[in-house]
């Protein structure tokens, strides 16, 4: 963690704003849950960022974890608008990402779901779908919609996926944004 002897704990009634369960976001909003407020916040889940800005700037209290690799962070960061919450930013080891194809459709195109800040782990000769998470990514392969995806273990686990190549691991900066009304 990045402020180990800097962090202070929020005060108040927050709602954080997470993505779907299984995705490194939900790992990080439990993480930052349990070690960054005076009183347990409540979650709530959206399927993308996109949706969690809606929701944050619609609700008062509302904190958007974003991490530093996606666009809206430098977006949300240079915006009078929204509050950075610096001494409460933390860094956390992803969970292992994963190439991944069906186990059961045999599907020989080269379309590949991803998230677009995650393109750099896999080659270019793929033709790249954009997602919202790595749940979406390795649910579409599931159902059929594409060969590939890059997903964690939770999506492989629960489409029954086979893991091709485990890719690069990162650790993430988790920036915590409120908007300001």
């Amino acid at each position: 963690m990045i402020n180990d002897m800097v962090a202070t704990k929020l005060n108040g009634e927050f709602t954080i704003v997470s993505l779907e369960s299984g995705t490194c976001t939900d790992i990080a909003s439990d993480y930052f849950s349990n070690n960054f407020f005076e009183k347990q916040p409540q979650v709530v889940y959206t399927k993308s960022f996109d949706e969690g800005v809606s929701l944050a700037t619609q609700n008062k209290g509302h904190l958007l974890l974003i991490p530093h690799i996606h666009h809206l962070c430098g977006f949300l960061e240079s915006d009078s608008n929204w509050l950075t919450h610096n001494n409460q930013v933390f860094s956390l080891k992803n969970p292992p990402l994963f190439l991944a194809k069906s186990s059961k459709h045999n599907m020989t195109d080269k379309a590949c779901a991803v998230l677009p800040t995650l393109k750099n782990l896999i080659d270019d000769d793929f033709d790249f779908i954009e997602v919202n998470n790595t749940q979406e990514a390795s649910q579409m392969v599931a159902n059929g919609e594409c060969s590939y995806c890059v997903t964690n273990k939770v999506g492989l686990d629960k489409n029954n996926l086979t893991p091709i190549k485990k890719l690069k691991e990162m650790t993430i900066l988790w920036i915590p944004f409120e908007y300001r009304r």
